[in-house]
């Protein structure tokens, strides 16, 4: 499994991070559901980061992906670190190509996708979780830890099959900000899991 950054067609402001194990299952994926993905613009994730959402599950068990509730998850949702394409650092690539900015090397590693969840007292109300891509696990759990600072369940489970984030770049005051979309968090698109269940 692969993990990539990259943006819609003719759409600078939105993109997306997803995993597949080639360019084809990641476009044959994308395509359709929210729309055609800039080839162009991909680029190889080599470095570790994770996404915060909430799950909850309807009365025939099929699950729906919301921001997440507790609110400095919501405010602190995606986390990428590190470079894009083993040479430029993933927000200076994302600023460079939404705003019309520079380089950093480093070496490949594998990156591996889990769903985790955060320990709630409450199991009533679905569950505030995270999609989070690393080497290992250890480097998984530490990354997650250290971001949130929030107690979370060390069980995490690997995603095996394709799926992607949507992001949408908005500025304030010059400062990049990534938010989800809204009309795909209205439509339930703005995460999407083939192998969850």
């Amino acid at each position: 499994m692969k993990i990539w950054l990259g943006h819609y067609v003719d759409n600078t402001k939105e993109w997306f991070i997803t995993w597949a194990r080639d360019i084809t299952e990641l476009v044959l994926m994308i395509d359709g559901i929210v729309g055609e993905p800039d080839q162009r613009s991909l680029r190889q994730l080599f470095t570790p980061g994770f996404a915060n959402c909430h799950v909850d599950f309807s009365k025939d068990g099929y699950p729906s992906i919301s921001p997440a509730k507790d609110k400095i998850l919501r405010e602190n949702w995606l986390h990428v670190e590190g470079t894009v394409g083993r040479e430029e650092n993933v927000i200076d690539h994302i600023r460079r190509v939404a705003k019309r900015s520079k380089n950093n090397n480093i070496a490949p590693r594998e990156i591996k996708i889990w769903l985790g969840t955060y320990e709630h007292k409450n199991k009533t109300s679905g569950d505030d979780c995270f999609i989070v891509w690393a080497a290992s696990k250890q480097e998984a759990i530490e990354l997650v830890s250290a971001n949130t600072e929030k107690s979370f369940e060390k069980h995490l489970r690997p995603l095996l099959k394709a799926g992607f984030i949507n992001i949408h770049v908005g500025f304030k005051s010059n400062r990049m900000v990534l938010t989800p979309p809204r009309e795909d968090v209205k439509s339930g698109v703005w995460i999407y899991l083939e192998d969850f269940e």
